[in-house]
């Protein structure tokens, strides 16, 4: 995940200078890197010396240019700290700022505690609006959803005025193998089925 909340204009000479958009760098966690030792044992991280942190998250060939990007940025002290959701390792809060120091550190831990807390409820939210409206075997809308769908579509079509198909399709012979194989073996076919559908 990537964000940044530099302002457009900076953002704008920093992808002149470096001839890549900065939202679109991506920051490898390659070991002996301050972003590395984060992601591997969670402990927040003052980035001292900045500059080092800047050229960390530029690709190997950008690298030179780290002094004059931070000096875009106009920072000169940053803090990281690792972003978990699920447990597991997520991704990575920088916060940056002139006057940060390292007594900052515990604040900036707080605060992605708090976002790593919203990015876990949102994934958890996501998960529960999807099984609401998903059949959990097929992978597919429910019948509910189905229907809200197709309401949509089917006023879609009238205020475009354009064409509306509906294709419906049938499982030959699947009575016959629930009979012959078992429920089981059928659910493995309508799972099929399903994966074929959305693919």
């Amino acid at each position: 995940v990537q964000a940044t909340t530099f302002r457009p204009d900076v953002l704008k000479q920093v992808e002149e200078l470096i001839g890549v958009p900065p939202r679109e760098l991506r920051v490898p966690a390659a070991p002996g890197t301050f972003y590395h030792r984060i992601m591997s044992d969670g402990r927040p991280t003052y980035l001292d010396p900045f500059v080092k942190a800047v050229a960390e998250a530029l690709p190997e060939s950008l690298r030179p240019l780290a002094g004059s990007v931070a000096s875009l940025l106009g920072t000169k002290a940053g803090i990281g700290a690792r972003l978990t959701v699920d447990g597991r390792p997520y991704g990575l809060l920088v916060i940056t700022g002139a006057g940060l120091t390292n007594d900052d550190v515990p604040a900036v831990s707080a605060f992605a505690d708090q976002v790593s807390i919203a990015l876990e409820k949102t994934r958890l939210f996501q998960r529960v609006l999807e099984m609401a409206v998903t059949d959990g075997l097929t992978g597919l809308s429910n019948h509910r959803h189905f229907r809200e769908l197709l309401t949509e579509e089917a006023r879609r079509a009238r205020r475009r005025q354009s064409p509306t198909a509906i294709l419906m399709a049938d499982i030959d012979n699947f009575k016959a193998i629930n009979d012959t194989y078992g429920h089981l073996a059928g659910d493995s076919v309508l799972a099929s089925v399903g994966k074929n559908l959305r693919e």
